[in-house]
């Protein structure tokens, strides 16, 4: 009994050393942690800094002016593929790529074997129908002399007169084979259609060529041709004869216009106009680039602004920050604007904004409608951005 005594009195005097113990161990972490808290300084609330934009007042317009660069290919006023009409084999090419020809000039021949034994044969046949010719025609005048005398019939007279016809249409005939055989006789020489240069050689000698079978390209030299593509409404302001100045590099040319195309271009939606160089010896060459500029007048109220002052939107829209005053500071309003023409430097839009409002040029990405700022107006757009 004593021994259970014992040992109770000794489990509760461990149980209020843990409680003793735990009390402990609360007391010093709450002085711990007042002691952190009286030693840690109260920082002051940041102030909201203002950035400064740059801006400028913007002016209204009553119409702008859109320029226009647009590059021509430089032709040769004629450029022709030549070839024979009938079939052969080349027999011969006197030119070759790059030679000066004049009107009338043998360019190259086909084989003639074939034609010429054609030939033979038809003149042996034509010997022959001109003999039939020659009997019929005794024949008939004998007959003609037996039925003046009574001695034949009408209607054997009426035989070989038919004979007589169809014996001259036989000669006739013959004739004209001969005759096509010295066309094509002819023709088996290519003949250079106008005075030119050989630009390109298509074929060489011994090759089978078909009818129609380009040998050579061929062009004029001297007259060029300016061929550029052009929307409808710049294509007509054009008018026939009309001088314009094109430019290679840094060198004008004059030019006029030679014609207008009334066809649409179904890839490009545009207009071929032709314009004819007037230069004399000039330095150009089929195949240069020579660029037009034009410009047009457009009548539409807008405002001229820097490129940099445009922020994208939504459905083909653009975006500006404009600074207005409010509770006597500066702030950031959006507004939407539409683009009408767009230069190097500078566009041309209308939309939401009135005359002398400040737009911001510059650092648009560090800007968000709402945000506090001040503005720093500076001069006209001509001088800062064009």
């Amino acid at each position: 009994m004593p021994n259970l005594l014992t040992s109770g009195h000794l489990l509760t005097q461990k149980k209020w050393l843990a409680i003793v113990a735990l009390l402990i161990a609360f007391v010093a972490l709450g002085l711990l942690m007042r002691t952190a808290g009286n030693n840690q300084q109260i920082s002051p609330p940041t102030e909201v800094k203002i950035h400064n934009v740059n801006v400028i007042e913007i002016e209204k317009r009553q119409y702008y002016t859109q320029y226009h660069s647009i590059v021509g290919r430089v032709e040769a006023s004629q450029s022709t593929n030549v070839g024979f009409d009938s079939p052969g084999v080349l027999a011969a090419v006197y030119v070759d790529e790059g030679e000066y020809v004049i009107k009338g000039q043998v360019l190259a021949t086909l084989d003639k074997q074939r034609l010429q034994a054609r030939r033979k044969e038809l003149q042996a046949s034509l010997v022959r129908t001109e003999a039939e010719a020659r009997i019929a025609k005794l024949s008939l005048k004998r007959v003609r002399e037996l039925v003046d005398k009574g001695l034949d019939s009408e209607q054997v007279l009426d035989e070989y007169i038919e004979s007589d016809a169809s014996a001259d249409a036989a000669l006739e005939e013959m004739k004209a084979r001969i005759h096509s055989l010295s066309v094509d006789l002819a023709k088996s020489k290519l003949i250079a259609p106008y005075d030119g240069q050989i630009t390109d050689r298509i074929v060489d000698l011994g090759a089978a060529v078909n009818p129609g079978q380009a040998l050579f390209t061929i062009q004029t030299i001297g007259s060029l041709e300016v061929r550029i593509a052009l929307p409808t409404d710049l294509a007509n302001i054009f008018t026939l004869g009309q001088q314009v100045k094109l430019m290679h590099g840094n060198t004008d040319f004059t030019a006029a216009v030679k014609s207008i195309a009334q066809q649409r271009l179904l890839a490009t939606q545009t207009i071929d106009v032709i314009f004819l160089l007037e230069e004399a010896n000039q330095p150009l060459v089929p195949g240069d680039l020579l660029t037009l500029k034009q410009s047009r007048q457009h009548n539409a109220e807008g405002y001229w602004l820097p490129r940099t002052s445009l922020v994208s939107s939504l459905r083909g829209l653009w975006s500006v920050f404009v600074v207005a005053q409010k509770d006597q500071s500066e702030q950031l309003y959006s507004k939407l604007v539409e683009v009408l023409s767009v230069e190097d430097k500078i566009v041309y839009v209308r939309g939401a904004l009135i005359p002398s409002d400040k737009v911001v040029v510059d650092g648009l990405q560090r800007l968000v409608p709402g945000q506090k700022v001040k503005s720093v107006v500076l001069q006209g757009i001509d001088s800062q951005f064009l």
